[in-house]
């Protein structure tokens, strides 16, 4: 949270940049999926920090780089909530077909 905040900090007083707000956010959020996977041993956690935080760091350069707003929001808004929504449902039908493949083994 603190990185968060304080990032926004930075970047809307600061650099006067809050154009790239949703591209650190999205930084963030990707990098904070590297430990939860590790200590989780949860893959859908890696793979929401390999997809995320690349996508946080082209919005950065985007926005820093003066592409059009639209551009930052698509790569750091849009396609990480198309992202997320993907891992989740990966998430629930992994988690569904372990269920199924547990109940399957007891009821043998």
């Amino acid at each position: 949270m603190l990185a968060i905040f304080g990032g926004l900090f930075v970047l809307n007083t600061v650099l006067g940049r809050p154009e790239a707000a949703i591209a650190w956010i999205t930084t963030v959020v990707g990098a904070h999926f590297y430990p939860m996977g590790r200590v989780t041993k949860m893959p859908m956690f890696t793979t929401l920090a390999y997809v995320l935080t690349p996508l946080g760091v082209l919005g950065l350069v985007l926005a820093f780089g003066g592409a059009p707003r639209w551009w930052v929001d698509l790569a750091a808004g849009v396609l990480p909530g198309i992202a997320l929504v993907w891992v989740a449902l990966w998430g629930i039908s992994a988690g569904a077909r372990a269920e199924q493949r547990r109940m399957q083994g007891a009821a043998a």
